[in-house]
């Protein structure tokens, strides 16, 4: 009984221990391998670390992510590793758009001519006043 019950232990030892976690998808771990190639790159004291060691981590960070935004705690992950205070990540966020009354738009004035010898480039008016 005692050889069986240490069989039993053995067996969900080994078989637990050799599971793999699931990969990410295709797009996360391109996403996340041109991260590590990005801060590869640009990173200042590159030298100084083991790239291939450091995307596995990274890459292990991210292996139950099936989206890019679920692989962003990775991507944070990889800058917080580098040890760097001047590199930071935003991650994607929808812009929500201002509709601005009608009132409060800034008035649209025609193009001046210009003789052709002369650049023109139109800037927009900015305005940034605060809304009360």
């Amino acid at each position: 009984m005692k050889r069986l019950l240490y069989f039993s232990i053995l067996f969900f030892v080994v078989t637990t221990c050799r599971a793999e976690r699931k990969p990410s998808s295709p797009a996360v771990r391109n996403y996340v391998e041109e991260v590590v190639r990005i801060l590869q790159v640009n990173f200042v004291n590159r030298a100084a670390i083991n790239w291939e060691v450091f995307k596995q981590n990274v890459l292990a960070k991210a292996s139950d992510a099936n989206t890019i935004e679920q692989a962003y705690p990775a991507v944070e992950f990889a800058i917080a590793a580098l040890g760097d205070k001047h590199t930071q990540f935003y991650g994607a966020c929808p812009v929500k758009s201002s509709e601005i009354s009608p009132a409060q738009q800034l008035p649209l004035y025609p193009d001046e001519p210009v003789p052709e010898d002369i650049g023109y480039i139109r800037i927009p008016g900015l305005s940034a006043a605060r809304k009360s």
